[in-house]
């Protein structure tokens, strides 16, 4: 474990939201984090409309060791210095709708200042992070579907035809197993082969690690002037992979293990059948909202509590809430 003395990072998760709704699965994982390391801190920044009267929401402002931030749209990218005025010119161009583009950008700008580990509210947190503080920055790696960049370019190319006819074999054969309660078949032969066939290494943008004034930030901010506020993914996982292979210095790149151990195709294995054992260095799990909102909107105290039992989601929302006194029987 890093020594306090010889942390470059700040041993604090910093997270982002906006709108007068807080899920109960963000609660979850401001408690998570909280749970797994006794000594970091947790700040929640708000931007926009905010949750102050959302159930979930509450419990969290007098907690020990959360605070909340609101952010100041005139005044968060001053820490970057010539850089501030492009940046926020940037973020006047991303549409109001797209919240995902402006958390892009905000991260990278909050980061750069403050220092320290950013986290996606759609995580549970395993274990600590304090061996990793020693690095200047850090970023994990993810699997995903070859074709999902040039897809969302609006390109149509031959080379995309193999990808993709793995990827629906692949998807299908294991959600059909999941859906009928079995656990992954991510160590399958064929599973493996067909993986293999769609899916490729990228960085994902849903955890970030990072010193105040970080270089590997900056090249991110940099290079975000450069990139469309309005293309999916082109302020996230695209903007910092394309940074990682044109400068790799003073990042540390995580494996797949660490916070992705399920690619996003597979993030109903989250939800669906029985889990498999736990990879060994995992330190969270990013079950992908995105895929799973409706679900994850309706998510209950009750409903964790029936399936405490069940798929791995449920199992470590369970561990969560009776540690935190929240299930009803606690």
């Amino acid at each position: 474990m890093t020594s306090p003395n010889d942390a470059r990072i700040p041993n604090r998760f910093v997270l982002l939201w906006t709108g007068s709704e807080f899920p109960l699965y963000c609660r979850l994982a401001v408690e998570s984090l909280l749970q797994v390391d006794p000594d970091c801190t947790v700040e929640v920044h708000l931007f926009g409309e905010e949750p102050v009267a959302a159930p979930h929401f509450k419990p969290l402002l007098n907690r020990d060791r959360v605070t909340l931030h609101r952010i100041a749209l005139d005044k968060v990218f001053d820490a970057t210095g010539e850089l501030a005025e492009p940046l926020k010119a940037l973020y006047q161009r991303i549409p109001a709708s797209a919240r995902i583009a402006q958390s892009n950008l905000l991260r990278y700008a909050i980061l750069y200042e403050r220092g320290g580990i950013y986290v996606d509210f759609d995580i549970l947190a395993l274990n600590d992070f304090r061996h990793l503080l020693h690095h200047a920055a850090f970023v994990g790696e993810e699997q995903v579907w070859k074709v999902d960049e040039a897809r969302v370019e609006g390109r149509r190319e031959p080379w995309m035809v193999g990808p993709t006819l793995s990827y629906v074999a692949a998807y299908a054969l294991s959600r059909g197993w999941s859906l009928a309660g079995g656990r992954s078949l991510a160590g399958s032969w064929l599973v493996r082969k067909l993986d293999a066939a769609w899916s490729g290494p990228n960085l994902n943008n849903a955890v970030l690690g990072a010193e105040p004034r970080s270089a590997w930030i900056r090249r991110l901010l940099v290079a975000a002037l450069s990139a469309s506020p309005t293309l999916r993914f082109a302020l996230g996982p695209t903007l910092v992979s394309q940074a990682w292979q044109a400068d790799r210095s003073e990042v540390e790149r995580l494996p797949s293990t660490a916070f992705y151990f399920e690619p996003p195709t597979y993030s109903f294995r989250f939800f669906e059948g029985l889990p498999n054992p736990l990879p060994e260095g995992a330190l969270l799990i990013h079950y992908v909202n995105s895929n799973h909102r409706k679900q994850l909107e309706k998510l209950s105290l009750e409903g964790i509590a029936s399936r405490r039992e069940g798929p791995l989601f449920y199992r470590l929302a369970s561990q969560v809430c009776d540690r935190a006194g929240m299930l009803p029987n606690a």
